[in-house]
């Protein structure tokens, strides 16, 4: 019995130091290259923004609890924009529309940045973020790039500043 607890105990650890250093010079996703258009014509990669924390939020024109979540997105994004942190709207599963996501930006009173792209080009975005299995879908990236938390469905201010200030 004692000699199956420290077998198990010697697994776990040697887990623990393989696993360790991989997860330390871990690279950002290649995705972060994926080049997308905000409104305004002007190009964005998500690697643009090495060094700042960057909310990802995956949303579309037709989703409600996208819709109903806008307000807390913009008071957030208006208070952190000076703090080194950055919200990307990124208008997925539409076809891409800069008209009618211009529109749908001043009737909401969206001041983050709203990408769009092409559906291959989401869809890499989206893999290399971990996916989106649902709409809307927030992802948090650390100040290197990397992925620390997914969230599907509806965020509050609230909740955002909780997990930013976790990682100022």
């Amino acid at each position: 019995m004692m000699q199956r607890f420290w077998r198990v105990i010697i697994v776990l650890l040697a887990l623990v130091v393989i696993h360790a250093p991989m997860q330390a010079n871990a690279e950002p996703p290649p995705g972060l290259d994926i080049e997308l258009t905000t409104l305004e014509g002007k190009s964005v990669r998500l690697s643009d923004y090495q060094g700042k924390i960057v909310v990802v939020n995956f949303w579309a024109t037709w989703c409600p609890p996208c819709r109903d979540e806008i307000p807390d997105l913009v008071k957030f994004y208006n208070e952190y924009v000076d703090r080194g942190v950055v919200v990307l709207g990124v208008d997925f599963m539409e076809r891409p529309n800069q008209k009618k996501l211009e529109g749908f930006q001043r009737k909401y009173k969206m001041t983050y940045p709203i990408v769009y792209g092409e559906t291959g080009d989401l869809l890499g975005l989206a893999r290399a973020l971990g996916g989106v299995y649902g709409l809307p879908t927030t992802v948090f990236l650390n100040q290197d790039g990397k992925r620390v938390r997914t969230v599907t469905g509806g965020i509050n201010d609230t909740f955002l500043k909780q997990i930013v200030d976790g990682l100022l």
